[in-house]
């Protein structure tokens, strides 16, 4: 099932800003997640959760550890891209 990358961009985009209250206007591919939008390892987590609910994808353990390398917006982005467009 491949996805453009612009569906995944603004996916993404709309579950920072709905579900982790992060202002449209401040977000950035650049973005760091932590730094910038001040979110915490639990919200890394349920951002997971969040992009399996939404790409309809079921995450492996590979995926999951690569995933603990994400940090700016546009790590999102392809990760999740990846993730949809393997399966």
């Amino acid at each position: 099932m491949a996805i453009a990358s612009q569906d995944v961009r603004e996916k993404v985009n709309r579950l920072l800003v709905e579900e982790f209250e992060i202002p449209e206007e401040e977000l950035s591919p650049e973005g760091k997640l932590f730094e910038d939008y001040e979110l915490d390892s639990l919200d890394a987590i349920d951002i997971l959760l969040a992009l399996e609910r939404i790409f309809g994808v079921r995450l492996t353990e590979e995926q999951r550890a690569r995933a603990r390398k994400i940090r700016l917006v546009k790590d999102i982005y392809t990760f999740i891209g990846d993730v949809v467009n393997a399966s």
